[in-house]
């Protein structure tokens, strides 16, 4: 089926921000993001043409692919071929916002390694989502620079045409991700050179009792606080004369208390010693729900903001807060009744990975 130019280019840019959404997701509010997505590609009448070829192929159970998973107890690779492998990523994310479907958690939790369950998750990502949004993503490029500069062109012909591209860049992808985790646990695994340098002393048959072999070990124990070696002592110094009684020394003048400032107002009028510098994009636009507040609430989620700014977090985590935190302005602009959701969201930000001074911040806004 042919569309207009100018209205599929439009359409495939903003499908690059689209898939961009999903990327960033996590344990807490995937579901969320993963049904906006699907809404937005199969009500589309262009988008729907992706959707309907990843429905229809037949090369492609997903279902069937979930259910062998949890009765092997195994992890089984993706389709190789390029379009099979997109199809099924597809419908993965289908299933997964429909929790009686396709349960990411308790799949990543069974079936991935890690130390809690965002990692696990993390990896399950690696392996379906990233390839799925990067590789569209490249598709609509390629799409783009194929149109002609007016009339009409084959969305799917175009589509199909760029696949091998598409192959290529995603096993590029897959590999650099391949060597920089190699390169990442290797750093981390690695023993310093001083270990071993004892290592290879002591398996030489040299006395690690030495004072040379037992300085590479205590670099490798943290001590709390490392005692000077003791100088020899130093001769009594000549008996002199006693001194005459000195006077006392006059009334020290002790400085007037300084007034702290409560949290709550610290957090609506910063200071100087309460406002560090902010990252990169600490200065971010507010979202324009805060602006229908009253005065104490706007001064709290604006205070928020701009330490989610600030607080040192990644990029990806960083987008999450700020999500979660509009939606927050827009939850508690609703009635009442609304404000459980509102209070919900909070729980959220502070179960997932909020660091410690923010969620005593947001403890306010539940008060």
């Amino acid at each position: 089926m042919n569309f207009p130019v100018i209205r599929l280019a439009n359409i495939l840019q903003d499908y690059k921000h689209k898939l961009s959404q999903i990327e960033n997701c996590h344990g807490m509010n995937y579901m969320r993001l993963f049904k906006t997505f699907i809404q937005q590609t199969e009500r589309d009448d262009i988008l729907c043409n992706f959707s309907r070829y990843f429905h229809d192929n037949p090369r492609v159970d997903l279902m069937a692919w979930y259910k062998k998973c949890g009765s092997t107890g195994k992890y089984i690779p993706l389709p190789e071929p390029i379009l099979d492998r997109l199809s099924h990523q597809y419908m993965l994310i289908f299933y997964a916002n429909q929790a009686d479907r396709v349960d990411l958690r308790n799949f990543s939790a069974i079936h991935f390694p890690g130390a809690h369950l965002e990692e696990k998750l993390w990896r399950l990502k690696k392996l379906t989502v990233f390839p799925f949004v990067y590789g569209m993503q490249h598709a609509m490029d390629k799409i783009c620079e194929r149109l002609p500069e007016s009339g009409s062109a084959p969305l799917m012909e175009l589509f199909f045409e760029v696949m091998p591209e598409v192959d290529a860049f995603v096993k590029e992808w897959a590999r650099k991700e391949e060597l920089e985790e190699e390169e990442e646990d290797a750093e981390t695994d690695a023993p310093s050179s001083d270990l071993l340098d004892l290592v290879s002393a002591v398996a030489k048959g040299e006395d690690p009792s030495s004072l040379a072999l037992q300085a590479p070990l205590q670099a490798q124990v943290s001590c709390p606080e490392e005692e000077a070696p003791l100088a020899e002592a130093a001769p009594p110094p000549p008996e002199e004369a006693p001194l005459a009684e000195a006077a006392p020394p006059p009334p020290e003048e002790r400085p007037a208390p300084a007034v702290v400032p409560s949290r709550a107002a610290q957090m609506a009028t910063p200071t100087a010693e309460t406002v560090r510098e902010p990252a990169v994009d600490g200065a971010a636009e507010l979202p324009r729900c805060f602006e229908r507040q009253d005065a104490a609430v706007k001064a709290q989620l604006e205070a928020l903001w701009s330490y989610v700014g600030r607080a040192g977090l990644d990029a990806p985590m960083r987008e999450d807060l700020r999500i979660d935190l509009e939606i927050l302005g827009l939850e508690l602009g609703k009635p009442n009744a609304r404000r459980e959701r509102a209070r919900s969201i909070l729980d959220d930000i502070g179960r997932a990975f909020v660091p410690r001074p923010l969620k005593e911040m947001m403890s306010l806004l539940q008060g």
